[in-house]
């Protein structure tokens, strides 16, 4: 499994930068990472999908690197020539929620055993699923959110 190759969307790969700054945040709180992770998903999907998309992934980070016995292999997120790179387990996370927004239960359960070694953990099953269920693969790429309500004066 970890040979095949996924061709991971926009979207999946904009995700990868910001699970590198909250994965950064734990293991070395001091940098506080997590702020750039914040402000990076907003200037790129905008306030209200950059905030859910990073907090959903905090979610999913942090349950991953709960279950995980070993840590979890990621490339600095400042380092400029790491970024064209990623590590097996960042592959794997990837892969796991490319599967999930599309639905592919069987090689979704397959990316989960890799990304957990062989663990089912439900707190990572449950924050992918919903990362993917807010953020599904759809025939125009991520769902939009529902229009605001307008408010109005009434007199």
């Amino acid at each position: 499994m970890a040979d095949d190759f996924v061709p991971f969307d926009e979207f999946e790969l904009g995700l990868l930068a910001v699970a590198r700054h909250l994965v950064l945040s734990f293991s070395e709180p001091e940098r506080q990472s997590w702020q750039v992770a914040f402000r990076i998903a907003e200037e790129r999907w905008g306030e209200t999908l950059g905030l859910a998309a990073t907090h959903l992934t905090l979610k999913l980070v942090r349950a991953v690197l709960r279950t995980r016995s070993a840590t979890f292999a990621c490339h600095d997120p400042q380092d400029l020539e790491a970024r064209a790179h990623m590590t097996g387990d960042e592959q794997s996370l990837l892969r796991m929620v490319h599967y999930m927004r599309r639905d592919q239960t069987a090689p979704a359960r397959d990316a989960l055993a890799v990304l957990t070694h062989g663990h089912m953990d439900p707190d990572v099953i449950r924050a992918g699923l919903g990362l993917a269920a807010r953020f599904a693969k759809g025939a125009t790429g991520v769902r939009a959110v529902a229009p605001r309500p307008i408010l109005r004066a009434v007199g």
